[in-house]
């Protein structure tokens, strides 16, 4: 595994917080890492779903069927995209 540039993990998490915050109408300061659909308001299937088709526009990756099962919370989100945009590989 490449070393992670300084500030990556934080940029993405920053990024992908702030899109799920927009999609889900919930402030920034309730979201983190350990966010999922039975712990955020406003996170329903359709949500989903935005969540999905913005993380594949705003990183410029397809996610596959499998991705998409494994994404059950910001974290695994922000570790997922994290794999397929730079390689980086660390706990989500």
């Amino acid at each position: 595994n490449r070393a992670k540039p300084d500030g990556y993990h934080d940029d993405l998490e920053q990024k992908i917080l702030e899109m799920a915050a927009g999609i889900f109408s919930v402030s920034l300061a309730s979201l983190s890492d350990d966010s999922t659909p039975e712990t955020t308001r406003g996170w329903d299937s359709l949500a989903h779903v935005e969540l999905l088709l913005a993380l594949e526009r705003e990183f410029q990756v397809k996610l596959s069927g499998n991705d998409i099962a494994e994404i059950t919370s910001l974290g695994a989100a922000r570790h997922k995209i994290q794999i397929k945009v730079g390689g980086y590989d660390s706990a989500p």
